[in-house]
């Protein structure tokens, strides 16, 4: 259970496991989950049967209603959340802190000499993007009512709670990737410009 939906065929619903086929670009593909990992299913012109129950022995401490609010939450956030700023932040820092590194100091008198490229990175260019990733988690995601499919979800904690935990993830990972990238612009710039 993680929010996300598949349109195909159900098999069968049989030995705890829920069988299905999808068909994408004339492909198909057999998929099988237990039970447990899959919230419900609906079948054409039947209603939902949820699998969901609440059971604090197996860690469902939301309700079946809750739960639902927890998915639209993730696949909200799935969809439309892109933390362009925390990437372009974690881009820029990077690239910074790579050619502040290049700039060479003077050993006798400790003061920096003029000019980029003065001197090899060093190990703060390899820290850097993991540092910048690091703190990229501990910001609150911001929810714009234009990111979620239906304004009153945000009235629903459950819905929240499933926004923000892909939300984060977006961010760290996009931090990560983007401040590698920044980086390695770093470098790149070095070995160019040296």
């Amino acid at each position: 259970m993680n929010g996300q939906t598949f349109q195909g065929t159900i098999l069968d619903t049989i030995d705890g496991k829920v069988t299905m086929t999808t068909h994408i670009k004339s492909k198909t593909k057999k998929y099988m989950f237990d039970h447990y990992r899959v919230y419900s299913i609906v079948k054409a012109n039947e209603p939902e049967f949820v699998f969901y129950k609440k059971d604090t022995a197996i860690g469902n401490f939301l309700t079946p209603e809750e739960m639902k609010f927890y998915f639209l939450g993730e696949k909200d956030a799935r969809a439309n959340y892109n933390p362009v700023g925390i990437k372009i932040a974690a881009c820029l820092f990077t690239y910074g802190i790579s050619l502040a590194d290049t700039y060479q100091k003077d050993t006798v008198s400790n003061k920096f000499i003029k000019g980029f490229f003065k001197s090899e990175p060093g190990l703060i260019s390899l820290v850097a993007p993991f540092a910048i990733t690091a703190l990229a988690g501990f910001p609150a995601v911001q929810i714009s009512i234009n990111k979620v499919s239906n304004k009153h979800y945000l009235d629903q904690q459950p819905y929240v709670d499933g926004f923000e935990k892909i939300g984060r993830s977006k961010k760290v990972f996009g931090a990560l990737k983007f401040s590698l990238i920044g980086g390695a612009l770093g470098f790149l710039s070095y070995f160019i410009g040296r």
